[in-house]
């Protein structure tokens, strides 16, 4: 979790990742995050729940940086699946 409040600290595309992470440019009142082992190494999110799902084998910032930067660049935002 340490590289994920590096990567939110860093500010860099902050709004690209709150709009991934839960629908909306802005932070909401709560934001969770789950961290495990998923199918892709890609971060996922589920926006309607403010849930954003990190794999758990990005252990050092770099892996941590790729995978988000790539999912926010070419993975969905907001609500894709209602």
């Amino acid at each position: 979790m340490e590289s994920l409040f590096a990567f939110i600290t860093a500010g860099a595309g902050l709004r690209d990742l709150m709009a991934f992470w839960t629908g909306w440019e802005m932070l909401p009142p709560r934001v969770y995050v789950d961290d495990q082992s998923t199918q892709t190494s890609l971060a996922e999110s589920k926006a309607c729940f403010n849930r954003l799902i990190v794999n758990s084998s990005h252990t050092d910032y770099a892996t941590l940086k790729s995978s988000l930067s790539k999912a926010l660049r070419y993975g969905s935002r907001g609500y894709y699946s209602i």
